[in-house]
């Protein structure tokens, strides 16, 4: 990992990643960042995406499937 302190700013920095992915990989890598360093990276797989909860649900809404929550049992 490289950074490039001449683009240095009060809030941001350029930081440059090396990836470790096979030739001729197409697609979307997601890198872990922990206080401006590189922690891990994944490379996803095709029609793989990364997102929230939330975002997985209106994907799931979006494509025709009811997501129904379990019903809770409260006991006393």
């Amino acid at each position: 990992m490289k950074i490039n302190s001449s683009n240095r700013s009060a809030s941001t920095i350029t930081v440059t990643v090396d990836l470790n992915i096979k030739a001729g990989f197409t697609g979307m890598v997601v890198v872990q960042m922990e206080n401006g360093v590189e922690k891990a990276q994944f490379p996803l797989r095709r029609g793989e995406f990364f997102g929230s909860l939330e975002s997985f649900l209106n994907a799931a809404h979006t494509a025709g499937y009811q997501v129904i929550p379990p019903v809770v049992q409260v006991t006393a």
